[in-house]
């Protein structure tokens, strides 16, 4: 009996390193295919403002972002979808900088609205990382006080991109069965 138990032990250990193997070998393949960049020395306007923020800064938000994610419950993605559209339109009127911003906005709320409603299959883990990160933009105790002029929004501005990373792979097959161009909200 112990030599069968070892044995079925040794192949636990072998389909484990195929796995681990496979998925290394899919990430290669991944890190291969080029990927699209903006022309030499041209940064989106909201990247090259949250560039500003310190390393402690940016810390400080991804705890934030990472902790209220997992923590999200059912009022607070309701919260969401009622503020954030007002809150949107507050923000629209400032300048050309925060264009790109409230497009990558307007569409997270729009997922998320589609992913509550049923319309669009959005799984929890993707509901609770846009929830948290429209929360933070909506909430009026930010890192860096939104009043301020333009920098205000730079906490806010990172916890959008680092929510948009996150659900970057959503948000792609979102703009696809929307009909939207990925383009438009600088996910590509």
């Amino acid at each position: 009996m112990p030599a069968q138990k070892k044995k079925s032990s040794t192949r636990k250990k072998v389909s484990r390193s195929k796995t681990g193997a496979g998925k290394r070998a899919a990430a290669k393949k991944k890190a291969a295919t080029p990927r699209k960049k903006a022309a030499p020395g041209k940064k989106s306007a909201i990247k090259e403002a949250v560039a500003k923020l310190s390393k402690n800064q940016e810390k400080v938000l991804e705890n934030i972002f990472h902790t209220t994610r997992k923590r999200v419950r059912e009022n607070h993605v309701e919260e969401a979808l009622k503020k954030t559209p007002a809150e949107i339109e507050r923000v629209s009127p400032r300048g050309s900088f925060l264009q790109g911003f409230v497009r990558r906005l307007e569409l997270l709320y729009d997922l998320l609205r589609s992913g509550v409603r049923g319309e669009y299959k959005l799984p929890w883990k993707m509901i609770a990382a846009i929830t948290a990160a429209l929360v933070y933009f909506i909430s009026p105790i930010d890192l860096i006080p939104d009043p301020i002029p333009v920098v205000g929004y730079l906490d806010d501005a990172f916890i959008i991109l680092l929510c948009i990373n996150f659900v970057r792979e959503e948000l792609l097959d979102y703009c696809k069965y929307k009909g939207l161009n990925p383009k438009d909200y600088g996910l590509v």
